[in-house]
């Protein structure tokens, strides 16, 4: 008997001769078909869709198994059984981008993967600049110690925390005494009163600059600069503890003065010393002989006195420069007074 497959005892023959044993042959009579996988009564050939699973052939990756048609990842394996359709080593179920092998996260949920994202936690700051580009609470860390600035309390770690310190952000400087904007560290003139630091006795004390008697107390407050007794109001030299008075302005006190009162005659010589209209008392009274009204005190006016400084004269009837209390002859009438009538009439003598 004639066996068109001799060596399968399963086929005998092949009516169509398209070498599909009978059996086998879902068209036996059909040259051209052989299968009908979804037997929906079309042969494989002339089917597009052979697995009636909604997706054509030539788009199914899998045009047999009504169960994949998809094999993103070409393993071999569909991606309804493929754990991880991508292939980029995380499961699908832990995959935000399953299908992309390139992106596997979205941190902010914003639809674009992290690695294609400039902003990943979507916090403004892009990710180059950003400190910490997955924390949205976060962009900088200025001492670099792992904390962000918003939860760090010591942004720059000089040991001042951020709400007491002037320049949170520079290790260097935390005080601006007088809110110049220059931190206390470098600037000159820290409380900003026009005197450097090097040479305020009070560098942070804008009120006060020097304490001339170093006892504490600036000067501005301090009621007696040099310490010497005298309140500054009463010392014409409060500066100098050597001195008080400056009785002619000089500029010199009155210690130092030679001529204290600056009339042109030293004290040492001089009856007031700091009087600038006397510098001589004849009689001693106490009154200057400038404003005395009898130099000799011999109750002669000086005005009348032929010797206003000579307490022992007064009188010179003869003008011969003698007075008459010395003088011989007080009218020169070559009589001598003892024996002349009129000693103070030149014409008569007796």
């Amino acid at each position: 008997m004639f066996d068109a497959f001799p060596l399968d005892s399963n086929e005998q023959f092949d009516s169509d001769s398209d070498g599909v044993g009978d059996n086998a042959d879902a068209f036996p009579l059909d040259p051209g078909e052989d299968a009908d996988a979804d037997e929906d009564g079309k042969g494989n050939n002339s089917d597009l869709d052979d697995d009636n699973d909604g997706t054509d052939d030539e788009y199914d990756a899998f045009p047999l198994d009504s169960s994949e048609d998809t094999d993103t990842d070409g393993d071999g394996i569909g991606n309804n059984t493929d754990v991880d359709d991508d292939n980029d080593d995380t499961e699908d179920s832990s995959d935000a981008f399953p299908l992309d092998p390139d992106e596997n996260a979205d941190i902010d949920d914003d639809g674009i993967g992290d690695n294609a994202d400039l902003d990943n936690d979507n916090d403004g700051t892009p990710d180059e600049s950003d400190s910490f580009p997955l924390d949205p609470e976060e962009d900088k860390d200025t001492d670099n110690d792992g904390i962000g600035n918003n939860a760090d309390t010591d942004d720059d770690n000089d040991g001042t925390e951020d709400e007491l310190d002037a320049f949170p952000l520079d290790a260097s400087e935390d005080g601006d005494i007088d809110s110049d904007g220059v931190g206390d560290n470098t600037d000159l003139d820290n409380d900003n009163d026009g005197t450097p630091d090097a040479s305020d006795a009070f560098p942070l004390d804008p009120f006060e600059n020097a304490d001339s008697d170093e006892d504490g107390a600036g000067d501005n407050a301090d009621l007696d600069d040099d310490n010497d007794g005298t309140p500054d109001l009463e010392d014409d030299l409060p500066l100098d503890p050597t001195e008080i008075a400056d009785t002619d302005g000089d500029g010199m006190g009155n210690n130092a003065d030679t001529d204290d009162d600056n009339d042109g005659t030293p004290d040492a010589s001089d009856a007031f010393p700091l009087d600038p209209d006397e510098d001589t008392d004849s009689d001693g009274d106490g009154t200057g002989d400038n404003g005395d009204l009898d130099d000799d005190n011999d109750g002669m006016p000086d005005l009348t006195d032929a010797f206003p400084y000579d307490p022992a004269e007064d009188t010179d009837t003869d003008g011969d420069g003698a007075g008459n209390n010395e003088d011989l002859d007080d009218d020169n009438d070559s009589v001598p007074d003892a024996s002349d009538e009129f000693p103070l009439d030149p014409t008569e003598s007796s």
